[in-house]
């Protein structure tokens, strides 16, 4: 037997203005990183050697790029369970995929014409709970998304 639970999406979507930032890497320029290890490390961590110390490495810059959106639609596209074992314990992932679109009507056209798309891990999900509601409402957490509202 199967059962098939249909969990209605209350929160559609949010809108709002926001500014959407990317992090790219440098192709030519550097910057230093500073890693410091802790002094307790598994013996078959490649860092082991390293344990207690501090180092300066050089690594990509990173360049940070921001836009600017009015009026955005921004909407989650998919949420996915993982389920993995861990010390005897089933453990329970959550994760889903939001784009924001320029308008309503242009994610329905076209659900793939988004002006950015990423994703992100519901973490302590309530099992209680609608999970579209949930990711909305971590999504309203981020700085960046603070003004949007429900819609």
């Amino acid at each position: 037997m199967i059962n098939v639970i249909i969990v209605k999406n209350n929160k559609m979507a949010l809108e709002g203005d926001i500014t959407w930032t990317t992090v790219e890497f440098s192709e030519t320029e550097t910057q230093d990183q500073i890693i410091t290890y802790p002094d307790e490390m598994n013996e078959n961590n490649p860092q082991y050697d390293k344990r207690g110390t501090t180092e300066t490495v050089q690594v990509p810059k990173e360049i940070y790029n921001s836009t600017s959106y009015t009026d955005v639609y921004l909407y989650v596209k998919s949420i996915q369970m993982h389920t993995t074992i861990e010390d005897n314990k089933k453990i329970e992932y959550i994760h889903y995929h939001y784009a924001g679109y320029e308008s309503k009507e242009t994610r329905d056209a076209d659900n793939e014409n988004f002006l950015f798309f990423s994703s992100n891990q519901l973490y302590n999900y309530n099992h209680n709970s609608n999970l579209w509601t949930q990711c909305y409402d971590q999504l309203k957490l981020r700085e960046d998304f603070a003004d949007l509202k429900d819609c």
